[in-house]
């Protein structure tokens, strides 16, 4: 979902496929000189798309720790976890762009954690609007 250039942009270089997970298809990329990593994954488990997400933030009043809509080249999305790592440079970022496809951004990095994945977000959707 992201191309050499932008990973090389994002200060990454080395792409790690992540195997076929219960969870998701994804990516991981690493920077072992920070130590930062950041992934992206394709949800299986979210037929209702970014909807679903909300539901569950509804239905379930302590699932995540933090839930903060934000929108993302003009696709919604939200910042939300089950723990909040956010201090320590962790941050999930969820954007929905099909009625049933999410995709997730997950960093580890030095600074603000959730800019940095609005950043990836941005970033793997110009890709896509490319095909």
């Amino acid at each position: 979902m992201l191309t050499d250039e932008q990973v090389s942009s994002l200060g990454f270089s080395r792409e790690t496929p992540e195997p076929d997970g219960r969870e998701a298809w994804g990516c991981h990329w690493e920077n072992p000189e920070k130590l930062d990593s950041f992934g992206i994954g394709l949800l299986k488990k979210q037929p209702l798309g970014i909807a679903g997400i909300y539901r569950n933030n509804q239905q379930f009043d302590t699932m995540y720790k933090y839930f903060e809509p934000i929108e993302i080249s003009g696709y919604p999305g939200v910042f939300s976890d089950s723990y909040d790592g956010r201090a320590s440079g962790a941050c999930t970022l969820s954007v929905g762009v099909t009625d049933s496809q999410v995709f997730t951004v997950t960093t580890q990095v030095e600074g603000d954690a959730c800019e940095f994945a609005k950043r990836v977000a941005e970033a793997a959707i110009e890709t896509m609007s490319r095909g």
